[in-house]
């Protein structure tokens, strides 16, 4: 089977994309949020946010097997966002479906 990179190259941009998210999360929680107990539950939301973010993106990036679960879980949460959740989250999970991305995560190395 001839894998195709151009396939991967959306999953392994999206890692880039996520990684950057996660920076200006971060950027967010220290300039923005002061410390009061009213923000809290908004502290703790940012962090999980940073944290899933970083994993996802390294995930990624690295080609690794987690990172591509990661991005499922992801797309599969994004989907319950209608209307643009659900089009975005859906369209991206038929995409990894059909390209058979899961594949270039479990070989970790793609042919050029």
């Amino acid at each position: 089977m001839i894998r195709n990179y151009n396939d991967y190259k959306p999953v392994k941009i999206g890692g880039h994309i996520s990684l950057f998210f996660g920076f200006i999360i971060i950027l967010f929680e220290f300039f923005l949020f002061d410390d009061s107990e009213s923000e809290l539950f908004f502290q703790i939301f940012a962090w999980v946010n940073i944290c899933w973010y970083f994993l996802m993106g390294l995930g990624l990036v690295q080609q690794r097997i987690w990172g591509y679960y990661l991005l499922k879980i992801y797309l599969s949460v994004m989907a319950i966002g209608f209307p643009i959740g659900t089009y975005i989250g859906l369209k991206s999970l038929r995409y990894l479906k059909e390209k058979n991305i899961k594949d270039f995560f479990i070989k970790q190395t793609i042919e050029l």
